[in-house]
């Protein structure tokens, strides 16, 4: 299982499309890694996503809540296909 929600973390890092898993999991099979052959579907991956998002999102609300002072930096940009993009960085003194 942890070969399953290492994939999908590399695939919510990269930017990739959920339909990639499934690939990503056969590649694993033909490293002789075994990772069972239930939850290789995109759907699965999406639930690890989530899943693994939600433990995140936890332990940084644990953090901002703890500390005593924040500072947040909100930045934006658009590139030549008028695609935008957003960052937002938040530092705690924890």
């Amino acid at each position: 299982m942890t070969y399953l929600f290492k994939n999908a973390h590399y695939l919510a890092k990269a930017g990739r499309s959920y339909s990639d898993f499934k690939s990503l999991c056969l590649l694993d099979k033909s490293k002789g890694i075994d990772i069972g052959d239930t939850y290789l579907t995109d759907k699965y991956c999406q639930k690890f996503i989530k899943a693994i998002a939600d433990t995140e999102r936890v332990k940084q609300d644990d953090i901002i809540c703890s500390s005593p002072f924040i500072l947040i930096i909100s930045d934006g940009s658009t590139d030549t296909s008028c695609k935008e993009a957003e960052i937002v960085l938040l530092k705690s003194s924890f």
